[in-house]
């Protein structure tokens, strides 16, 4: 048998091939644009973030981180000490709260029966007890009148108006024989809400407890800060009150490492897509959440014979997924069978009587999510109503509500008898012993 001779082949290597396949050529070519457009786009986002100054984060939580970590220990912009420097506080459990015996007030002295005092607008003024109220409040509470206790964000804190002028303060102008201790946070969601009720709330053994819930409070625990927010969480269809992932700012500034490397592009970009999609699963999170809290909530009322009432609040803007929730919260609290005050259906019962006042606070031109003096009183009246109707108390005088400075006294003008008029000023008198802790007076030192 003849074998055959190899023969071998002349020609190019795989390699050298493949460099002159097109497809080869081109899958480089776009491999290269890839990176090249990459580099671009980053070195763009980066000017872009340094020049306004932004935080880079793919989430709110890693913004915020972020934000506080630059202004812990150097700065006292927004903290002194490892404190915040406003109205707010952080406490271990609860998470951000208002800051106890915390006082914001105007004051200006003034000559009456030729004696000094001072006149005092009340403004973001706490009590010893972390509460917008002018005075402290024992923890047993008097038998001749009944404890309301108001829990909610800063529509129940009053914010935008003074104390005097704001929902609970008129709440126990209308009522005669009650005290309405104010546990609003401003900026709080329904698990801050919760927190307060069951680490402080509960103590002070009211007989009402009211929770206020605006509608964008039900997303707020899975957007807002977790630095800021209590660690409430379900367990096994039971909702819980964990340790928080940092106790304090001191905590969080010892503890926290922001990433070293980091792509402005990808995170930002990540950031946005993100956003848009948990919108709204964060509010149908939220109704979730709500449904198991009314149901310990419920329990615990029941338990300490107290009577629960939610009050659902809409705000002024139209914005069907707004719309949506606020009637799925309504169509809970029926199936609940929970006492609720639908604020949205009535305002609109009373409005003819309000053509020239608003519900809502105005800045210049723009429509706050607030309410006015006018729209404090109206709510804080309808509420009651609601509770009267439930035979829970005795509501023997409605009135029309009206205001014509956002510093001044409001009218509260007895329906049946225009000519019986009650007026609550928004300032009061003190002694020259009364102390402001951040604004001397005017024309006195403080």
């Amino acid at each position: 048998m003849i074998k055959k001779k190899k023969i071998k082949k002349r020609g190019i290597s795989k390699r050298s091939h493949l460099r002159r396949n097109p497809t080869y050529k081109r899958l480089i070519l776009l491999f290269s644009t890839i990176i090249t457009l990459f580099f671009i786009f980053e070195i763009g986002f980066r000017i872009y973030y340094y020049s306004n100054n932004l935080t880079l984060g793919v989430s709110d939580d890693e913004k915020c981180f972020k934000d506080v970590m630059a202004g812990l220990p150097h700065t006292e912009s927004m903290y002194r000490n490892f404190r915040l420097l406003g109205y707010h506080d952080i406490d271990p459990f609860i998470g951000l709260t208002i800051k106890s015996g915390f006082r914001l007030d105007e004051i200006e002295v003034t000559e009456i029966d030729n004696k000094f005092y001072k006149k005092v607008l009340y403004d973001y003024h706490h009590n010893e007890q972390g509460m917008r109220n002018l005075k402290n409040f024992p923890i047993e509470k008097s038998p001749e009148k009944e404890r309301i206790a108001l829990f909610g964000d800063s529509l129940t804190y009053g914010m935008g108006v003074p104390l005097k002028s704001g929902m609970s303060y008129l709440m126990g102008t209308i009522v005669a024989d009650v005290e309405v201790l104010n546990f609003g946070v401003p900026g709080c969601g329904i698990d801050t809400m919760y927190a307060r009720y069951m680490y402080e709330g509960r103590k002070y053994k009211p007989d009402i407890v009211v929770f206020n819930v605006y509608v964008e409070d039900i997303s707020r625990p899975f957007t807002k800060c977790k630095l800021y927010t209590p660690n409430v969480f379900i367990n096994n269809s039971k909702i819980k009150i964990g340790e928080r992932r940092y106790e304090d700012l001191r905590d969080f500034y010892y503890s926290y490492e922001p990433p070293k490397f980091e792509s402005y592009f990808i995170k930002d970009t990540e950031y946005k897509i993100s956003r848009i999609a948990k919108n709204k699963r964060n509010f149908g999170k939220g109704l979730h959440l709500l449904d198991i809290m009314l149901d310990d909530i419920k329990d615990r009322t029941d338990e300490d014979s107290t009577v629960l009432i939610v009050g659902v609040i809409r705000g002024d803007h139209d914005h069907p997924l707004l719309d949506e929730y606020y009637q799925k919260i309504i169509e809970m609290l029926k199936s609940k069978d929970i006492m609720y005050f639908d604020s949205a259906d009535y305002f609109n019962s009373v409005s003819h009587h309000y053509k020239d006042q608003s519900f809502y606070y105005i800045d210049g031109n723009n429509t706050k999510d607030h309410f006015s003096p006018i729209g404090n009183g109206v709510y804080a009246q309808g509420l009651l109503l609601e509770l009267d109707k439930a035979g829970v108390l005795n509501i023997t005088t409605e009135y029309h509500f009206t205001n014509f400075d956002l510093h001044g006294p409001v009218y509260l003008v007895n329906k049946k008898h225009p000519k019986n008029i009650t007026i609550v000023y928004a300032r009061g008198i003190e002694d020259l012993s009364y102390e402001n802790q951040l604004f001397p007076a005017k024309g006195v030192n403080n």
